[in-house]
Formats: structure tokens, sequence, C-alpha cells
């Protein structure tokens, strides 16, 4: 059982080098951005879970932004129109899991914005989302992420939150 002590924040435009080493120290290939949406929580001072939104920008030029690559990070969860939103990882320290700490988590991200919020996940992990707004999608649409279709190609579940 997880020390009672567990506190879960919002981290934005900072620095994330004590999140990377946390990804890092399960060997999960993520890595946090500045300008990524992330959550965080701990146990006292250690993180024992994280989770990151990042927004991939439009390739379509009538928009009025010149990306460097697709997943350039769009700076405002307050204007969707300019990308869409994908929670890209959420991750959970196997001897804390299953007390509400991932729920923590997706709260706190959920809650910064409105947006339409794109996923995807393995099958048994449907039922995490669900409660928050998430429902599996059939297909990509022509506005989900290649990242994204990539990932529903390898067989994982797309989910969106409208």
């Amino acid at each position: 059982m997880p020390n009672t002590n567990i506190k879960s924040n919002l981290l934005m435009g900072t620095t994330f080098k004590p999140v990377n080493r946390f990804y890092r120290s399960f060997k999960l290939n993520v890595s946090c951005h500045q300008s990524d949406l992330v959550a965080v929580s701990y146990n006292g001072d250690k993180i024992i879970g994280a989770g990151l939104i990042r927004c991939y920008l439009p390739t379509n030029k009538s928009i009025n932004i010149k990306p460097r690559s697709e997943a350039q990070s769009c700076q405002s969860y307050d204007h969707p129109e300019l990308g869409q939103f994908v929670l890209r990882s959420l991750f959970v320290d196997p001897e804390h899991r299953h007390y509400g700490i991932a729920k923590q988590i997706l709260t706190l991200l959920c809650n910064k914005s409105d947006a339409r919020l794109l996923l995807s996940c393995p099958n048994e992990l449907t039922s995490l989302y669900q409660p928050f707004g998430f429902r599996v999608q059939s297909a990509p649409d022509n506005k989900t992420p290649n990242v994204l279709i990539k990932e529903h190609k390898k067989g994982l579940t797309l989910m969106c939150r409208p």
C-alpha cells in the first residue's frame, strides 16, 4: 500500500527533467517537451505517475501556422482550432497501481481543456478512459494525427473525447 502522502500537480512550460528521468527509469520511450501539458503524481518527493498531452499541428496550409514538424506543440490549450490534442502517455509505477493515481492524473489533464482529445491504448485499458468521456473510435478520421494512425495499424484502440 502506498504512502498516503500522494499529491498530483499540473506542470506546463517548465523543465521536465525529473519527469523524463521517471519515464526512463521504467525503460519507456517517452519524453516531455516544453509545451506539453503534463500531470505528475508524487509520493512525498518521488514521482510515481505521469501523463502528458501533446498538440499535433495541422498540415492544412489555410491555417496561418508554419510548423517545424507535425509534433510541434501548440503552446496554448485554450485554442483547439490550432491542432489535435493527444494523450501521448499515462503511466503509473507498478508498485502504486490500483489506488486511483491514473484517475487523478486523467482528471487533471481532462479538466484543463474542453478540446477534443484523442488517445490510443490496448483494448483492455479502454474501461479506464470511458468514465472520462472517451469513446472507442472505429477508424481514424481526416483529423487524426499520423502518430495515432500508425498505432491503430499496429492494433491499438483509438479513443476520442468529443
